[in-house]
């Protein structure tokens, strides 16, 4: 048997493959070494090409900065070498092995005092970029996705570097994106790993005498901890966590500490929804909306007035409850949120339906369904999709129920939803009135493939 190869022999072949590159490429493909695993064209000519002192620090250590294509050139020759791997336009990978193996002759090239330089501005680079994307993943946006997880293995990289020298101001955008990455990717454990790594680090109670960048780092975190209890229905553990939140903030002399104050309350006035004491959540949310409307966030009032519009809703205080989602939803599109406005939307929809007003009710569902896609949304897509057919169902339509209740079966179908018996009900409801031909018929006219007569004779009562 072949015995796998020592990491000398490595070397010697890594030495090899880039001793025979082209000087130009010798010079700048070491830099990669800062770098783990995944690096993109677009990341490499933002560090140095931006203008400011990362530009000129890297000037100054390797004589010269590169554009896209001075590194598109670099990296496909390095390519071809078999010291990097082109996995997508703009996008490739390094080995373990040869990442080490460059960080060697980037300390070669600009000695241990340049590395760390560098290292300080790979920090500051990554805390900006993060800080920029944090939003678009936040929203789903598949572009920011593919691009946060290419890069991942830097940005915690980054966050280590940060920690490692107390720089809570750069860390925090790191640790907000990798959270929205981690949990959109499904990968909980791995956030929970990182944050209780990092608040082992910070203590368990805050210390003003720690600086504004310790404590909104801490904040971020506990709160974090508090809204998994909120998740797993840990009512009382969250609403413990919050308030205790709401008591140490004042010891925190800062104004930033006051939009934490603001969400404290807002997840208490959800456990307050939880517990269908209406009141209670009306005053958690009120007194949030009037931080919020202090502080001029207007992004952090539109969830105040979705969440009244709900309390209102459900004491049948329709009037109040529609402003209330329409102020909501007026922000959401004016900010650009899509699928929060959806979310206004649908609530909207449903509201027309309790006053027995199908018109609008339809319209509403037709606007929150063209506000979201079903791959980034799809319970929000499914919901729509439930009620307009429930709509279209009252009112005789049939065959555009159907449709409707179609679309919702492949939405369910297609993500992890749980709810596909439900769907499936709801068919069945209309293959009694219509008819196995008449719906079969009705199908083939709005949705690709077979009817799924046999699944919806399954749940037949």
């Amino acid at each position: 048997m072949d015995k796998a190869p020592s990491p000398h022999t490595e070397d010697l072949w890594w030495s090899g493959e880039f001793d025979k590159l082209s000087p130009r490429t010798r010079r700048h493909l070491p830099f990669l070494g800062l770098f783990l695993s995944g690096v993109a064209i677009e990341t490499l000519e933002s560090f140095v090409g931006s203008g400011d002192r990362q530009q000129e620090l890297y000037i100054e250590l390797l004589g010269e900065s590169l554009d896209a294509a001075g590194w598109e050139t670099t990296l496909d020759e390095a390519a071809r070498g078999g010291l990097l791997l082109a996995v997508y336009r703009g996008q490739y990978e390094l080995l373990p092995a040869v990442s080490t193996f460059l960080r060697r002759k980037l300390i070669a090239a600009v000695g241990p005092p340049g590395l760390q330089r560098l290292g300080s501005e790979f920090v500051q680079f990554y805390a900006a970029w993060a800080a920029h994307l944090e939003e678009a993943v936040l929203h789903g946006e598949e572009q920011a996705r593919r691009r946060v997880a290419l890069e991942e293995p830097n940005l915690r990289r980054a966050l280590r570097l940060a920690a490692i020298d107390g720089l809570w101001r750069l860390a925090l955008p790191l640790v907000r994106t990798l959270k929205e990455h981690d949990e959109s990717a499904g990968r909980l454990d791995a956030w929970q790993a990182l944050r209780a790594e990092l608040l082992a680090q910070l203590g368990t109670t805050v210390d003003p005498a720690a600086g504004r960048d310790h404590a909104a780092l801490w904040f971020f975190l506990q709160g974090s901890v508090a809204g998994d209890a909120l998740a797993q229905n840990d009512l009382d553990g969250a609403e413990r966590l919050y308030r205790y939140l709401l008591e140490v903030l004042p010891s925190w002399p800062d104004p930033q500490a006051e939009p934490y104050s603001g969400v404290a309350c807002h997840q208490l006035g959800l456990i307050a929804s939880e517990r269908r004491d209406l009141d209670q959540a009306e005053q958690w949310y009120r007194r949030a909306l009037g931080i919020f409307q202090n502080l001029g966030l207007e992004r952090s009032m539109a969830d105040e007035y979705h969440q009244l519009g709900c309390v209102a809703q459900s004491r049948q205080q329709w009037k109040e409850a529609e402003q209330l989602y329409r102020q909501a939803l007026a922000i959401y599109e004016r900010r650009g949120l899509g699928p929060y406005a959806a979310a206004a939307c649908l609530q909207l929809g449903r509201l027309a339906e309790s006053l027995r007003q199908a018109g609008p009710a339809e319209g509403w569902c037709l606007r929150a369904l063209a506000l979201c896609e079903p791959a980034e949304h799809p319970m929000l897509v499914l919901q729509s999709w439930i009620l307009l057919g429930g709509l279209q169902e009252q009112q005789g339509r049939l065959p555009e129920a159907v449709a409707s209740y179609g679309h919702a079966l492949d939405t369910t179908t297609a993500h992890p939803l749980n709810l596909t018996r439900q769907v499936l009900l709801k068919l069945s409801g209309v293959l009694q009135a219509l008819g196995e031909e008449a719906f079969a018929a009705a199908w083939r006219r709005a949705l690709p493939g077979e009817p799924p007569l046999a699944a919806v004779r399954k749940v037949l009562p």
